[in-house]
């Protein structure tokens, strides 16, 4: 196999497998690369290789680095569920988990709450950065979802699933996540949803700051995030509260993983996800 790798001197090439064995037994030598680019970040590179008596080996590759699951969707279009790796700006990388199928597809999921076995109640860094497991649960991180907010008009939808069984999502037109100078402030646009569910960010969330439980950023007289063990974008405290402490079973607690409006009552749910679309 042929590797090329990119960096400010140009381009390396690297040799291995198969390939590698054939050329050191080989009097050969590198003919050309030509490489063409169809995207941001997206290189097609083919080189050529002249061996002994003449003959020409020709090898391609292409090596594709996507922004968000709607670009692996776009170029891919046969792609399933299943864990990705993007590259919200150039010089960083995350694994997500990229929703396929759902309207048709291409949503990058920036939050997935399952079963609890991860802990939610963390610090600052903790949601800067991101943690968890892509194929399970997790937070992508406020740096990441900064990044695909800010180059991009993204749409969010979210996901909820009561202990019942039953389902709903909410749909917002627009999501805007600020950067960290900005306190990773949230704009929301127009609000729609499944029947029987209300609006249960945009009051309380809308135009807040992020806090947790090490930086109170909300605006009550205490932490939200302490006082309910969570953390999120509060005003006085919230109607949702997506990151809270999950429940194994259905019940009233204002700390659980819930959706106020949804029924009315503080109401535990069994799953919840937060993914987003470029318009």
């Amino acid at each position: 196999m042929v590797v090329w790798g990119v960096d400010a001197k140009g381009i390396k090439l690297h040799l291995s497998d198969e390939m590698k064995s054939m050329l050191e037994k080989s009097n050969w030598d590198h003919q050309d690369t030509a490489l063409s680019i169809h995207g941001p970040m997206t290189l097609d590179i083919q080189s050529s290789f002249k061996l002994k008596k003449g003959q020409v080996f020709l090898k391609s590759r292409v090596h594709s680095r996507y922004r968000d699951c709607a670009d692996i969707k776009k170029h891919r279009p046969s792609s399933r569920d299943g864990v990705y790796t993007i590259y919200p700006t150039p010089g960083t990388n995350k694994t997500v988990f990229c929703d396929m199928t759902t309207d048709g597809g291409g949503w990058t999921v920036i939050q997935r709450r399952i079963d609890g076995k991860t802990d939610f109640y963390r610090k600052w860094k903790d949601y800067k950065n991101g943690f968890g497991h892509a194929d399970h649960e997790y937070w992508l991180g406020n740096d990441a979802i900064h990044a695909l907010t800010n180059k991009k008009k993204q749409i969010l939808r979210i996901d909820l699933v009561k202990f019942s069984g039953e389902r709903a999502h909410a749909v917002y037109s627009s999501f805007f996540v600020n950067d960290e100078a900005n306190k990773y402030k949230l704009t929301l646009g127009s609000f729609n949803g499944t029947k029987g569910l209300g609006d249960s960010l945009t009051v309380r969330s809308n135009n807040m700051y992020f806090t947790t439980k090490d930086k109170d950023n909300d605006h009550s007289g205490d932490n939200c995030a302490v006082n309910y063990k969570t953390a999120g974008w509060f005003n006085a405290c919230f109607y949702t509260n997506l990151n809270g402490q999950y429940q194994e079973n259905s019940r009233k607690d204002a700390t659980a993983l819930t959706w106020f409006h949804w029924g009315t009552t503080w109401r535990s749910l069994k799953s919840a996800k937060m993914m987003i679309r470029p318009m």
